[in-house]
């Protein structure tokens, strides 16, 4: 017992320096790590945000592709469906009902406007106010209002050719087809044709940098001896109207 007492004694005075020791020790070490932690965390979160940016990025372009593809497949069987019931509609015997409920004659959808139509200026139905509206100078709306304008126009199953003179104006429709490009002056336009229910070819032109819509209704009338092209110029800001008439008679 008295050997063992010294050795007790040393133990626990050894005890208390290693107490002490963790004490001390501990504390440095823990903030040691804290401070490799964040290192670590600024070093690479730079490269951690920039990859979530790229990975964000790379997402919004696949929905926005799978988006656009959804609207075209849309765009497609919409297209495909108003064929079906053109083609039905062809084959039951009669024609379509038209804007005042009369019958149409069959085949109204595929009529034919080629030829070469010239203008009757006395038959203009507001014609100068028409072309005051989108900014024609005085003169040239007298010129306008009274000179004969020939159209010249070559229709190729849903392509129409027209030609325009004396403006020396020529110009490819792609009819029920995307919107192309043409130009009056140095205005631009992106054009649009279709077929209405009654077989007359609309036209709209628009051009987004005036701010300014123009849609020309052509209807044969008088057993096709005789061309009606209806006109409304249209305010894209404000949605004001001006209604004008042009009748052209077929010259050969």
């Amino acid at each position: 017992m008295d050997a063992i007492a010294p050795i007790a004694l040393l133990l626990s005075h050894q005890s208390g320096y290693l107490n002490h020791a963790v004490d001390t020790i501990l504390p440095i070490y823990t903030m040691g790590v804290i401070c490799l932690v964040l290192t670590l965390h600024r070093q690479y979160q730079p490269e951690t945000s920039s990859a979530i940016a790229v990975a964000e990025d790379a997402y919004l372009v696949v929905f926005e592709r799978e988006q656009l593809q959804a609207a075209r497949v849309k765009e497609a069987q919409h297209r495909q469906e108003q064929q079906k019931a053109k083609e039905k509609e062809g084959g039951n015997g009669r024609g379509q009902e038209g804007r005042n409920g009369a019958v149409l004659p069959q085949g109204s959808q595929s009529l034919d406007y080629s030829g070469v139509w010239k203008s009757v200026p006395s038959k203009n139905v507001n014609y100068e106010e028409f072309l005051s509206v989108q900014g024609v100078s005085y003169l040239k709306r007298k010129i306008a209002t009274s000179t004969v304008v020939t159209h010249i126009i070559k229709q190729e199953g849903d392509t129409l050719h027209l030609e325009v003179q004396p403006l020396d104006m020529k110009t490819t429709f792609d009819i029920g087809g995307p919107p192309s490009t043409s130009y009056i002056g140095k205005k631009a336009f992106a054009d649009r044709m279709t077929r209405d229910e009654e077989g007359s070819l609309v036209l709209v032109k628009t051009n987004e940098e005036d701010g300014m819509e123009i849609t020309a209704v052509r209807s044969l009338k008088e057993g096709g001896k005789v061309l009606v092209m209806e006109q409304t110029v249209r305010s894209l800001k404000d949605g004001k109207e001006t209604h004008a008439e042009q009748t052209f008679e077929k010259a050969d």
